[in-house]
């Protein structure tokens, strides 16, 4: 007994309504690639379309390829299974042009129709796409001169920042995620900042009660944690914790990750007791 889906109704709209457009909105995984290599498969074996006359885009190339490959599949069986000798004839056609069916990124997509006018547009005729490392270093590149033009014109942000504990680099992760969605309207709320006062006296009580278990003299090679302590030690000694900046200071340089101990340079066993 076949399984009736509960929008096999939709399903078979997109297979048959062919004359105008539709949005398809589905999760993950219900079928939508399934579906659209169908409807492409129906515009071909009706007639109504050439290959080279339509246009597949996704996301990325992996997925581009995949699709290709089904298509050419769908294509295969469509005919093998037809019977109508015109729409063996429509099927067998575009399986021979299937090179000429655009199925690709919408970067690639949109990089194809500026080469066809790329003057129009004030590009060189032999401009180039950015892979993924490409654009990485590009948005590099940009948010480097950024930072270095704020210090040029003395920008009064960056004492807040300072005043605040913070790095301009701490920025550059949001700028690189911000850079993907820059059509999206940015929303902020309104937040009172955290008193930092208890966390760094407990900070310090913990920095004076760990740093007694690194070997004196130092070992050779301190591990992160050791170094932590160390460049901790150095600034409560020359700064303290009066302000909120040094404050924030402070538990920065715990901000460590794993693999900052190294245990066998530490102090015996006994001494990590007491």
């Amino acid at each position: 007994m076949a399984i009736k889906l509960t929008d096999q109704k939709a399903r078979h709209q997109i297979l048959t309504d062919l004359d105008r457009n539709l949005l398809v909105q589905a999760g993950a995984g219900a079928g939508k690639t399934h579906a659209l290599i169908g409807r492409m498969v129906e515009v071909i074996r009706t007639g109504r379309e050439d290959v080279q006359h339509i246009a597949a885009i996704t996301f990325t190339k992996k997925a581009a390829g995949e699709m290709r490959a089904r298509f050419h599949e769908a294509l295969r069986e469509t005919w093998t299974a037809a019977s109508d000798d015109v729409e063996r004839t429509y099927l067998s056609e575009a399986i021979d042009r299937i090179d000429q069916c655009y199925i690709g990124t919408i970067h690639a997509f949109c990089a194809r129709l500026l080469r066809d006018r790329p003057l129009e547009v004030g590009l060189p005729p032999d401009f180039t796409e950015l892979d993924e490392r490409g654009e990485r270093v590009s948005l590099r590149e940009a948010w480097n001169a950024f930072v270095l033009d704020r210090y040029a014109d003395r920008d009064p942000r960056l004492d807040t920042f300072d005043s605040w504990g913070f790095r301009t680099e701490e920025l550059f992760d949001f700028f690189r995620r911000r850079s993907q969605f820059t059509d999206v309207a940015l929303a902020w709320t309104d937040v009172p900042p955290t008193p930092l006062s208890e966390p760094a006296d407990r900070a310090r009580e913990w920095i004076e009660a760990t740093s007694a278990w690194i070997p004196n003299p130092t070992v050779e090679r301190p591990d992160r944690l050791q170094k932590a302590l160390i460049r901790a030690n150095t600034f409560l000694r020359n700064r303290g914790l009066d302000s909120e900046s040094n404050q924030r200071y402070l538990l920065s340089l715990l901000d460590l990750r794993s693999g900052a101990v190294t245990l066998k340079r530490w102090a015996p066993h006994q001494a990590k007791a007491r």
